[in-house]
């Protein structure tokens, strides 16, 4: 005997997809209404891959002959700050001679000469002491710490807009400043010159192969970092990524392998005590990009046999109540699992947005992954 056909109000299930190739938010999906006839499993990437939008927004005013004053707002743990300086007519750099026109293998100590040159020239103290009362008065009103204030100086530097048009020799720090921009040498000169002068224990990362230099922080952990570290023994440094806001540590992926010549060039002692919490974000947001691709692909090939049975119960023709029952038990099944997978997905996802556009507030993303308690569901 066949039964007559059953309207069924089907639950919600959406697209389990993360659009996790740009760091912003894609739209929250909408709320589930139908079974979709497919899905497409969710890829996830790094941080590092795509750059995150920075608030910066440097202005040059000309006040009067030997003076320009400049202004740059940026991003530190969740707040905006702002800095102007009035800055005199320094040495911009970029049109000197310098070994990076004429480079070869074995350079790496003139090379390393060179830019240590550029960055503890007391000439520069025009520039850097106006810049770093502003910066040490943050520090004092928000309370930072010595970590937190060395997060400061980086988010500074990083906020910075990147040149890509920049000379091949670089302009030192005030050329930097003056122009508003800088690539990833002149940047990194820059936040080398503050570090320098702060009493952190810094060094220059030289990448020979690639001509490129960038700067280190010495780390203090007895833990090996998830991360890579560069130098021996106690001198650990790690990487400082000065193009766009990145976690203290992380490093675009050319650097993954290639070893560079490690050269200490602070002169103090301070270092850097928040490694281990940078890799807990670090080990926990991988295990996030892992879940939530268990989570697409497990429920996406549930997707096949939920839409086999919406069409079977829609058409309604069973010969007994049983056959129809266990079809009906089925989907229901696999429709509140599919709905808990998908639950799970959007919890995960949405922490994981956070870490993505917060890369300049490692305590603000500590703290949203311990209140969350995403890593209950990892």
């Amino acid at each position: 005997m066949a039964y007559a056909r059953i309207g069924i109000l089907l639950l919600v299930i959406a697209c389990l997809a993360a659009g996790c190739s740009s760091p912003g938010p894609a739209g929250e999906p909408p709320a589930p209404t139908t079974v979709p006839p497919e899905t497409t499993a969710v890829t996830t990437a790094p941080p590092e891959t795509t750059p995150v939008e920075t608030t910066a927004v440097p202005t040059a005013l000309p006040i009067r002959g030997d003076v320009t004053r400049v202004s740059f707002s940026f991003n530190s743990t969740g707040d905006l700050h702002r800095v102007t300086l009035d800055v005199p007519a320094l040495d911009r750099g970029g049109g000197r001679d310098c070994p990076l026109t004429s480079w070869h293998a074995g350079d790496e100590e003139r090379l390393a000469a060179y830019y240590t040159g550029i960055f503890t020239d007391p000439a520069g103290d025009a520039l850097y002491d106006p810049l770093l009362s502003q910066l040490q008065r943050y520090k004092r009103m928000d309370g930072l710490n010595d970590d937190e204030y060395l997060e400061l100086l980086v988010h500074f530097v990083q906020g910075i807009p990147y040149d890509p048009d920049a000379p091949s020799c670089p302009r030192t720090p005030a050329g930097v400043v003056l122009d508003g921009k800088g690539d990833c040498d002149e940047k990194s000169l820059l936040l080398l010159g503050l570090l320098y002068r702060e009493g952190y224990d810094s060094a220059i990362l030289l990448f020979p192969a690639r001509q490129h230099a960038t700067a280190g922080i010495r780390i203090a952990s007895f833990n090996q970092p998830s991360f890579r570290i560069f130098g021996e023994g106690s001198r650990r440094y790690v990487y400082i990524e000065t193009t766009r806001p990145s976690f203290i540590g992380l490093y675009p992926d050319e650097f993954a392998t290639e070893d560079p010549v490690v050269i200490p060039s602070g002169k103090g002692n301070l270092t850097y005590r928040a490694v281990n919490d940078v890799m807990h974000i670090v080990s926990t947001q991988k295990r996030m990009e892992e879940r939530m691709n268990w989570l697409a692909t497990t429920g996406n090939g549930m997707v096949p046999e939920i839409n086999l049975l919406v069409d079977r119960l829609s058409e309604g023709a069973y010969d007994t109540q049983e056959e129809f029952d266990a079809d009906y038990s089925r989907y229901n099944e696999l429709v509140t699992r599919y709905n808990g997978y998908y639950a799970d997905f959007t919890k995960i996802r949405e922490v994981y947005r956070f870490i993505l556009e917060h890369q300049d507030d490692r305590r603000g993303v500590s703290g949203r992954i311990e209140n969350s308690k995403v890593e209950n569901l990892l």
